[in-house]
């Protein structure tokens, strides 16, 4: 099943994302930001797999179609 993408709710992430300080000193707090705001806001249904790794990396898997 395809789910349409919501383009207003994209670019309010985005501009959640964008919008934030992120002082490199600072990855405590950036990494927070991703694991508190981005990643529960990543649609389950648009990826297979949303996982921050332990570096803070946030990681987003779509697998394409078999065959």
């Amino acid at each position: 099943m395809i789910t349409a993408i919501d383009a207003e709710r994209v670019q309010t992430i985005l501009y959640d994302c964008l919008s934030f300080a992120s002082p490199q000193p600072d990855m405590e707090r950036v990494r927070a930001f991703i694991t508190e705001v981005v990643q529960p806001r990543l649609r389950t249904d648009l990826f297979d797999e949303v996982m921050v790794d332990g570096r803070g990396n946030l990681l987003a898997r779509k697998r394409g179609k078999a065959g």
